[in-house]
């Protein structure tokens, strides 16, 4: 595997998430004539990204690698992570348009929260296994906390 991928989905996701948060801002304006692009929400989305898909994998690597009889690579995790959040790029997009209410907005981010997610657990699941009864649990609960919230922060009108 190679960090290609990973690294330009998760900046591609940065900017698409800054990009449709200011857009989805712009169109709630009362006067576009007022309007001013929100730099924050870049540094906010490239913090979020980032963290995310370089922390979590780090901290359930380090605990495979600690704990479970075998574990992936740690390119390998960086990857799955990266590549997982591809789905969120075209959803925030989707969300930017008017006619697509907050509940089908929040439907949308749901849908792919559980597509994702399903698939990172699909991925993990063998390695979780691995663990010790003890840390199990607390590695599930990691990675679907911080799925979803990963999840809810790419919504662009936020």
């Amino acid at each position: 595997g190679d960090l290609y991928g990973p690294f330009w989905i998760c900046t591609t996701l940065v900017f698409t998430m800054a990009m449709c948060g200011n857009l989805a801002h712009y169109k709630k304006a009362a006067d576009p004539a007022d309007w001013h692009y929100d730099f924050s929400k870049l540094s906010l989305a490239a913090t979020v990204v980032y963290s995310y898909a370089s922390i979590v994998p780090t901290l359930l690597w380090t605990l495979m690698k600690w704990k479970a009889t075998t574990s992936p690579s740690l390119l390998e995790m960086f990857c799955l992570y990266g590549y997982s959040l591809f789905l969120f790029i075209p959803i925030s997009i989707v969300c930017v348009f008017p006619a697509v209410g907050d509940d089908i907005q929040w439907g949308l981010v749901m849908t792919a929260a559980v597509i994702t997610g399903a698939v990172l657990v699909a991925n993990l699941m063998s390695c979780l296994a691995n663990l010790p009864r003890t840390y199990h649990g607390s590695a599930v609960v990691l990675a679907v906390a911080a799925h979803l919230g990963m999840a809810v922060v790419s919504r662009p009108d936020r």
